[in-house]
């Protein structure tokens, strides 16, 4: 219980920096390529654990955390985008 709620504060930190600091990630290639980061890190993973045979933590836990980072930046965005569409004052 203790990992789940280390993990959900360090993604959901990384997300509010990465949303608040950098303005590409307000938007939808932001979000693609922190979830394209997390796919390339299980790969990574993966492909080093078949080939020295031992589990690699370094890219395990860089997946998990861009993988918690991404579902944060992509709920955030996606409400900004309803907002917008929804609260717009264009008539």
């Amino acid at each position: 219980m203790l990992n789940f709620i280390i993990w959900f504060l360090a993604s959901f930190g990384t997300a509010y920096f990465l949303f608040k600091r950098f303005k590409i990630f307000t938007r939808g290639f932001g979000v693609s390529a922190v979830f394209l980061t997390a796919l390339i890190a299980v790969i990574l993973h993966n492909l080093i654990s078949a080939w020295l045979g031992i589990k690699d933590p370094i890219f395990f836990v860089i997946a998990f955390w861009a993988f918690g980072t991404g579902f944060f930046l992509l709920s955030v965005w996606l409400a900004k985008l309803l907002n917008d569409k929804i609260f717009s004052n264009k008539s």
